[in-house]
């Protein structure tokens, strides 16, 4: 199965665009078919959830191919550490 990583282009160029990740082939095709088509509503799922939206809010689109980088396990520890304060010993 092949992921796409987006980025829906706001209509307002003072507006932060919004970015969405892993998502399928399929909602990509169809997100670019409410484009041609100027239908009212986005409707698709990504890595952060599903996401239903005005398309009017939005100009276009921008898709690249999603690749997944493979980390090591000290890398992930190192992503997932939360600090929670300095430690004072004894």
């Amino acid at each position: 199965m092949r992921y796409y990583d987006i980025e829906l282009i706001d209509v307002n160029e003072n507006v932060e665009n919004f970015k969405f990740t892993k998502v399928i082939e399929s909602d990509l095709n169809c997100i670019k078919t409410s484009f041609m088509e100027n239908k009212d509503f986005l409707d698709f799922k990504s890595a952060e959830g599903n996401a239903l939206l005005l398309l009017k809010h939005f100009r276009g689109v921008m898709f690249t191919e999603h690749i997944e980088t493979v980390k090591t396990t000290m890398q992930e520890n190192k992503e997932d550490a939360v600090e929670i304060g300095n430690y004072k010993g004894r």
